[in-house]
């Protein structure tokens, strides 16, 4: 058991170094450039969905806002035209 943990860890070193120094070469530093454009690149494009998301759910909300405004106006409306009638029967009951 103790040989495949040792084996385990020269090879993780071989690989480390491996990449270490890869990441150091000419070519390692071209594949960090390239890289971290195109992280830049999304990490813009990201910002952009989620502030139109943003500004979408701002609009979403604002109109619901103002739809509901204007149903309870109606719904006050109609309560005062019921009780406007209501009164009206009401008199003409007296008669």
């Amino acid at each position: 058991m103790k040989s495949t943990g040792v084996l385990t860890f020269i090879i993780g070193a071989a690989i480390g170094v491996t990449a270490g120094l890869y990441l150091n070469s000419e070519n390692g530093k071209e594949l960090r450039t390239k890289t971290a454009k195109k992280l830049s690149k999304m990490e813009a494009s990201i910002e952009d969905k989620v502030s139109k998301a943003y500004d979408d759910l701002k609009s979403k909300i604002s109109d619901t806002a103002s739809n509901v405004k204007s149903a309870t106006s109606n719904m006050k409306d109609s309560a005062n035209n019921i009780r406007e009638a209501a009164g009206n029967m009401k008199e003409s009951a007296k008669l």
